[in-house]
C-alpha cells in the first residue's frame, strides 16, 4: 500500500510512502486516497447526521515518508511525471486534474481539521495538495518549489485561488516566476506555513501537542465554523472548471513536451 493510514485515539494519520517515485502524485496514489478519503467522508457524514454523538475521527493528519538523498530531503516531489508523460489525450489529463482538484476540495470540506506535515523538500503539485490542510507545519529542512511554469504547465489540482489567499498575488506570481526553493522561514513570513519545526522527531511532538491543545473545541461548532469559511471558495465552481481546462490545454503544447523530454532523460 502507498498510502498507510493509522487510526488511533480519534486521530487518522495517513503517510504516503513511495520512495521509488519520490512520493510524487500518480494515479495510484491517488485512487488511495480517494478510497480513504470516502471512508472519511461516509464517517463524518454518520456524525453530522447525529450531532449529539462525539465523531470517532476528530483530526486528520497527512503527511509523507522523508525521502533522503545527497541533495535534498523530498517529502513530496511534484507530480508523477513517469506515469503522466504516457497520456497523449486531453480527456485524461483533463480526468487526472479533475481527480485531484476534487480530492483537494474534499480535504477542505471535511468537517473536521485537516493538518499537514511537511518534511522536505515539496515541489508543485505536492505543494498544491499541500495548501488544502487547515494547518501546515514545516520542519526547517522543508522547501517549496513551484516549478509549474518551468515544465509549461500551470497549477492543476485547483490551488491558484487558494495559494493567493495563504500566501498572496505578488507571492504567487513571483514564486511561479522563478521556481526557486523558498524555506521552511519563507513560508512561515509568507502565510504558507503556520509552523516551522527544528526537525522531524519535534515535529512529531509538535502535532500532537497542538491535537491535544485543540481536543477540547466543539467539533459541531468547527465544522460548522470550517464550512462558512470554505463557502465562497467552494461554491466557485466555474473557477475550479477554467482552471482544469487551462491545464489540459497547456499539457498538449509544444513547451511542456519539451520540458518533460529533458525531465525523462535527467532521470533515466
Amino acid at each position: 500500500m502507498i498510502l498507510q493510514i493509522n487510526k488511533s485515539n480519534n486521530r487518522q494519520i495517513w503517510t504516503i510512502n513511495h520512495p521509488s517515485e519520490g512520493n510524487s502524485l500518480g494515479n495510484s496514489v491517488y485512487l488511495e486516497m480517494d478510497r480513504a478519503l470516502s471512508e472519511l467522508e461516509e464517517e463524518c457524514l454518520l456524525w453530522m447526521r447525529q450531532p449529539s454523538q462525539a465523531p470517532e475521527t476528530k483530526v486528520l493528519v497527512i503527511t509523507a515518508q522523508a525521502i533522503i538523498s545527497k541533495n535534498n530531503t523530498i517529502w513530496i516531489a511534484g507530480g508523477d511525471l513517469k506515469e503522466l508523460s504516457k497520456i497523449t489525450e486531453k480527456e485524461d489529463i483533463y480526468k487526472y486534474s479533475s481527480n485531484y482538484s476534487n480530492l483537494c476540495y474534499r480535504l477542505l470540506s471535511l468537517p473536521i481539521p485537516v493538518i499537514m506535515a511537511i518534511d522536505g523538500l515539496v515541489v508543485g503539485g505536492g505543494a498544491e495538495l499541500a495548501a488544502f490542510g487547515d494547518i501546515r507545519f514545516m520542519t526547517k529542512r522543508s522547501f517549496v518549489q513551484l516549478k509549474q511554469l518551468y515544465m509549461g504547465l500551470s497549477f492543476g489540482y485547483g490551488s491558484h485561488e487558494r495559494l493567493v489567499e495563504l500566501i498572496g498575488y505578488k507571492n504567487v506570481v513571483e514564486w511561479t516566476l522563478t521556481g526557486d526553493k523558498k524555506s521552511a522561514d519563507d513560508c512561515l513570513n509568507a502565510g504558507f506555513a503556520n509552523y516551522v519545526i527544528e526537525n522531524d522527531v519535534d515535529m512529531i511532538d509538535c502535532v500532537e501537542r497542538f491535537i491535544e491543545k485543540i481536543s477540547t473545541v466543539s467539533s459541531i461548532a468547527f465544522a460548522s465554523h470550517k464550512r462558512v469559511l470554505n463557502k465562497k471558495r467552494l461554491c466557485n465552481q466555474k473557477h475550479l472548471d477554467l482552471e482544469i481546462q487551462e491545464f489540459s490545454n497547456l499539457w498538449l503544447n509544444p513547451d511542456h513536451k519539451a520540458a518533460l523530454n529533458k525531465f525523462l532523460k535527467h532521470t533515466r
